[in-house]
């Protein structure tokens, strides 16, 4: 199991109940962009070789959706802290064995910074997206909190307190 940091909890923009990253991932309509922030995903060499080396995406892309969505919006939504903590350690440490070669010879690894960070970067850019297509635009302000790198959607995979806060006991997410 990889140690945490004082660091991983670094704080970030606002969650729970009323938070731009609540209201956007609690909307089905969210996930619309999610094609475009996968394709975008595979684009970064390390991170398209993890999937094609990893996963049999390319022979069922929904096998893979239906499996990480359920984590993913899980860690957002989590009961307590506690149960974020413990869904975003899951969450990274079912990466911590996607290393190998892409075809240009160069190493790789799902826990890379620019990989790991990258996932992230396009988890953001779908919420934001489909916050500006699917609703009122967040303000500026909302725009900057939300692409903090240590609280985008997912975070709670480098085991920070995660976007499940004590605020959102109660909440349950069912993806069907």
């Amino acid at each position: 199991m990889l140690e945490d940091s004082p660091a991983d909890s670094a704080p970030g923009a606002p969650l729970g109940p009323g938070s731009i990253l609540w209201n956007t991932a609690g909307d089905p309509r969210s996930l619309l962009p999610g094609t475009a922030a996968g394709i975008m995903q595979l684009m970064l060499p390390g991170l398209g070789a993890g999937v094609s080396d990893h996963s049999n995406f390319f022979e069922d892309p929904f096998d893979r959706i239906f499996r990480s969505i359920p984590v993913i919006w899980g860690s957002i939504f989590a009961e307590d802290d506690e149960e974020g903590d413990s869904r975003g350690h899951h969450i990274r440490d079912l990466h911590r064995d996607i290393k190998g070669t892409d075809s240009d010879g160069k190493r790789y690894h799902a826990l890379d910074p620019d990989v790991f960070w990258w996932a992230h970067a396009t988890f953001t850019w779908e919420f934001l997206r489909a916050s500006g297509n699917c609703s009122s635009p967040p303000a500026a302000a909302g725009r900057r909190s939300s692409s903090t790198p240590n609280r985008s959607p997912g975070t709670a995979a480098t085991g920070s307190r995660t976007p499940g806060s004590a605020h959102a006991r109660g909440v349950r997410v069912t993806i069907r």
